[in-house]
């Protein structure tokens, strides 16, 4: 937490960035945003440990797809989860971790409308 004024602009930034091009496309995001947090490869070395700023998640194992607990659905009400481990690991893994949190939050298939064809 003590990595001086040039990293924290530079996060700054990058969340900046970041929340404008999630603007431009969905405008009433802005609304929605409660709370907004930017890591970089130097958070998860502290924060969690990770070797030179490794960010893959949980071990592919098949304990892993074991696990009851890795579901965008939380016990504690208001709370999802989303990203690679509540689905399966990599970016792909990160994509529909999203989808199946959306899905949750709205309480609609979300997956089955993206299989939908749209009728012209």
């Amino acid at each position: 937490m003590k990595r001086g004024e040039d990293y924290l602009a530079l996060k700054e930034k990058i969340r900046q960035r970041l929340l404008d091009e999630l603007f431009r496309h969905v405008p009433a995001a802005r609304s929605a945003l409660d709370y907004v947090e930017v890591s970089t490869p130097l958070s998860y070395e502290t924060f969690v440990k990770r070797e030179r700023g490794g960010f893959m998640g949980i071990e592919s194992s098949p304990q892993r797809f074991r696990q009851t607990w890795l579901r965008a659905t939380t016990p504690i009400d208001g709370l999802f989860l989303s990203g690679q481990d509540v689905s399966t690991d990599g970016v792909i893994g990160a994509l529909v971790g999203g989808v199946l949190a959306s899905s949750a939050v709205l309480g609609r298939d979300l997956m089955r409308d993206l299989r939908i064809q749209p009728q012209p």
